[in-house]
């Protein structure tokens, strides 16, 4: 179980586009991740169309002398806001995200506390080096937002595919409550 709190804030500019930056704690370690963002709205919706948007983001993990993780995303969001009553509405969605992860690793010591073992990966030692992995992806994800007044309630399910060699597909459900100031 991985648990990441994150920090977003978000700007509206004109011509329907919006800037974002992202600062992400991953719980239980002292790395954090640190993004920027861009979206522009190619249709925000009228009564009977949805809303259509695209989004180019990267990412990169800090504080971790062991390990450089950097992603690029660029997505595709189809969405249609349903208002209920009053200052209450329902948005469900849908997106498609193409991602780049690129990810390298330092020597690494399974046994630090050992002052015995060499401090290279050569012959001899415990220490070891992860092949660098580029791995190309696609992520699918659908949803709905709930808001009321200054409050967003947003409840998702995503799976990720890996294009070429990699990992599994991977499911992840996701929730995220927001605040509007």
């Amino acid at each position: 179980e991985l648990l990441i709190t994150r920090l977003r804030l978000r700007k509206g500019l004109g011509a329907s586009f919006e800037v974002d930056g992202t600062v992400a704690f991953i719980n239980g370690s002292s790395s954090f991740m640190a993004g920027f963002g861009i979206k522009w709205a190619l249709n925000e919706g009228f009564h009977y169309f949805p809303a259509l948007a695209i989004r180019g983001a990267i990412n990169r993990l800090f504080s971790s002398r062991d390990m450089d993780l950097f992603t690029v995303n660029i997505d595709v969001v189809l969405s249609k806001q349903i208002p209920i009553v009053g200052t209450f509405t329902i948005t469900p969605y849908a997106a498609f995200s193409l991602a780049y992860v690129h990810t390298t690793t330092q020597v690494l010591d399974p046994t630090p506390k050992n002052f015995n073992d060499n401090e290279d990966s050569g012959s001899g030692s415990n220490n070891f080096v992860f092949t660098p992995e580029n791995i190309f992806g696609g992520r699918g994800s659908f949803g709905a937002r709930f808001v009321w007044y200054f409050m967003s309630v947003t409840l998702e399910g995503s799976f990720t595919v890996p294009f070429f060699e990699g990992p599994e597909t991977i499911a992840s459900f996701n929730s995220k409550i927001s605040f509007f100031f």
